[in-house]
């Protein structure tokens, strides 16, 4: 269990959401009224430890140069964490 998520993560997640679940990286950078550099940057760092954590995947292995990258969100794996999490905090008599 990971659930190493901060705000910035979870707007991330809940863009992600909104925009239908798979989306480019500059889609989901307007969806969270990112200028261009260096916020961009910022937001690719925290896709990539999403990805990390199993919550988001991406194309970008198979893309070629000028090919946008797509990040596609996995709820299941979110809401296995989030499960196991409860489980863990709530008490046991």
């Amino acid at each position: 269990m990971t659930l190493g998520i901060n705000r910035t993560k979870l707007a991330i997640l809940l863009a992600l959401a909104n925009l239908g679940g798979t989306a480019r990286t500059a889609d989901i950078a307007e969806a969270l009224d990112l200028p261009e550099q260096p916020i961009r940057s910022t937001l690719l760092r925290q896709l990539w430890d999403l990805d990390k954590a199993g919550y988001v995947t991406t194309d970008q292995a198979n893309s070629t140069k000028g090919v946008p990258a797509y990040w596609t969100l996995h709820p299941e794996a979110i809401n296995a964490d989030l499960t196991a999490l409860m489980a863990r905090w709530t008490p046991h008599q």
